[in-house]
């Protein structure tokens, strides 16, 4: 691939290959960043490595971002962190990177006045941070109502693969040692 497909970054012109070296193959879009020759490239490498990664875990694989909106201020993401380690292990299985990322976390009950006043700053946040960073592909985790949307319009803007994952019901409260399901009418005793 010739020039820089994102004319607003000309730092990430050049040609590149495919993850196996065949000049003229679709690139991993993770290869402007870190196959990159001169000192752009070597910064971007020092910087993961600096975290730990070797340069075999982002060589020649696609880096997949997984979202992670988890918060203690939100009970459908509480679960997160176990979820998020359960996508990367599967990416690692699959032989790619993944890199985890947060975004703002959206829960209607605790959240004044309404979650939809902060459903497209969320949005925005997603789309940025995927935009922004070397990133082939996208796993969104997201269990609210205004999370789930927020992050599927942020990738969509990307047009990057991207699959969601869902946290799943929350679970239900409990009122006088009953279980309590949405919309559930409490009965005079």
């Amino acid at each position: 691939m010739t020039g820089s497909p994102d004319p607003a970054r000309p730092d990430l012109a050049g040609t590149v290959a495919d993850g196996n070296g065949t000049p003229g193959a679709r690139p991993f879009r993770s290869q402007r960043w870190f196959e990159a020759g001169g000192v752009s490239g070597l910064f971007h490498r020092a910087y993961l490595k600096s975290e730990g990664f070797s340069d075999q875990a982002f060589r020649n694989r696609p880096v997949i971002g997984i979202l992670n909106p988890w918060s203690e201020l939100v009970n459908c993401h509480g679960h997160f962190r176990g979820m998020a380690d359960a996508v990367r292990r599967g990416i690692q299985q699959a032989g790619g990177m993944a890199l985890e990322f947060p975004a703002m976390s959206l829960g209607e009950v605790l959240m004044k006045p309404t979650t939809m006043l902060f459903r497209n700053l969320m949005a925005m946040d997603v789309e940025e941070t995927i935009r922004a960073n070397p990133l082939d592909a996208v796993v969104l985790l997201a269990g609210c109502d205004k999370t789930i949307p927020a992050a599927l319009m942020g990738a969509i803007s990307v047009d990057l693969p991207a699959i969601m994952v869902t946290g799943g019901p929350t679970e239900p409260a409990m009122f006088c040692g009953r279980q309590l399901g949405g919309g559930s009418l409490l009965s005079a005793r």
